[in-house]
């Protein structure tokens, strides 16, 4: 059995076993009072969090529980897509244009350069 004596020291805030029971009912209770607290707390962010998830998933899906005439994100996107395909297509055809007037000057250069060999040659 150990004797009273070989017990260690109080710290100097408790003096008796009744003040360190005290304390240690202090700091229970704001742990209890803290606990309590972010519970409240975290359970409105988590009901903020569920209405922004709620409001993308309004946008994102293809329903419109607004109203039809009401576009969405997703409405957004698909006719982003097709101006994305058109453009596609007009840069086709303006590399396709380019490249035949790069044909067409070749020609037009060719045909000048023979007709200045033939006039050099009725000259000299």
């Amino acid at each position: 059995m150990t004797d009273a004596s070989e017990l260690p020291a109080l710290p100097p805030l408790a003096h008796n076993g009744w003040e360190l029971a005290t304390w240690v009912l202090i700091v229970i209770a704001m742990l209890l009072a803290f606990k309590i607290w972010t519970d409240k707390n975290s359970t409105k962010t988590l009901k903020g969090v569920a209405s922004d998830l709620g409001a993308v998933k309004g946008q994102l899906v293809n329903d419109h529980p607004i109203g039809p005439g009401t576009p969405n994100m997703r409405d957004q996107l698909d006719r982003m897509e097709s101006a994305i395909a058109g453009l596609r297509k007009d840069i086709g055809r303006i590399g396709d244009a380019a490249l035949d007037d790069r044909e067409t000057h070749r020609v037009d250069v060719a045909r000048i350069d023979s007709s200045l060999s033939e006039l050099w040659r009725r000259l000299g």
